[in-house]
């Protein structure tokens, strides 16, 4: 029974997790004054479904701003091994970021400069999306080439499985 309960609340996390980033996906917020400077940001999440007592327990602090105060909103699909988003592009300013884990291993999106091999000097990260849940992550990005990326490294069957050299990297451009 546990199981089916955990099995219904991954279904609602994931529809969920449809609406928001049907309702993300690509938007910017012309209207927004953008703000200079990179470096500043923050990380946590954003409950897929809100329904569960899990889902509460998880929940890590918001992002130090929303969609709102954005200059540009960001939707991304985690899946084995990709980085799914429409985004090449985004102005200079605040950048939220919504990540949905539709995929069946634990992952992460991890903001850093474009290229950047591991996760050392990390602008923005939220860790440990499980599957079906979402996160979001929020940074102040000053014009030049970033990168969306997944750092997880995990043995199986005695070799490492490096979700990064695997492909699970998108790199945009901010101006």
């Amino acid at each position: 029974m546990r199981t089916k309960r955990k099995a219904v609340a991954a279904l609602l996390a994931t529809i969920g997790s449809a609406g928001i980033l049907a309702s993300c996906a690509g938007e910017s917020r012309p209207d927004t004054a953008p703000s200079s400077g990179a470096g500043s940001s923050a990380s946590g999440s954003v409950s897929g479904s809100g329904t569960t007592a899990e889902a509460a327990a998880e929940a890590t602090p918001a992002p130090a701003f929303g969609p709102d105060q954005s200059v540009a909103n960001v939707a991304a699909a985690l899946r084995e091994f990709t980085i799914t988003t429409p985004t090449t592009e985004v102005p200079a300013g605040k950048v939220f970021v919504t990540a949905t884990n539709f995929g069946e291993d634990v992952h992460e999106i991890v903001i850093t400069h474009a290229g950047a091999p591991d996760e050392e000097g990390a602008i923005a990260e939220a860790d440990e999306i499980a599957p079906g849940q979402t996160k979001a992550v929020a940074a102040d990005l000053a014009p030049g080439r970033y990168q969306f990326a997944c750092y997880i490294k995990e043995e199986e069957n005695g070799t490492v499985e490096d979700h990064y050299q695997l492909g699970m990297v998108h790199q945009f451009e901010v101006k």
